[in-house]
């Protein structure tokens, strides 16, 4: 899917951009702004290293950006989950 930016810039999405930003925002961790601009942010970057992996570049980040992603992850779930007591 291809999405355009108001930079003009083209990008080959292949996961919606936008996806996520609710849920972090959701989550209270963040005001909504800093919410949206990390969840947008995490995204396109995510995505461009995918698509680049294997570009000596992104080597070093791969494994510690697996390991931020999968905190991440687990932070925004226990946020967005409500407490039994």
């Amino acid at each position: 899917m291809a999405g355009e930016v108001p930079s003009g810039m083209r990008a080959e999405w292949p996961h919606r951009p936008f996806a996520g930003i609710a849920d972090v925002q959701r989550s209270g961790v963040f005001d909504a702004d800093t919410a949206a601009a990390l969840a947008l942010g995490m995204k396109l970057f995510g995505e461009v290293m995918l698509q680049h992996r294997k570009d000596p570049l992104f080597e070093p980040i791969v494994e510690p950006y697996r390991g931020f992603i999968g905190a991440f992850k687990a932070r925004m779930k226990a946020a967005n989950t409500p407490s039994d007591g």
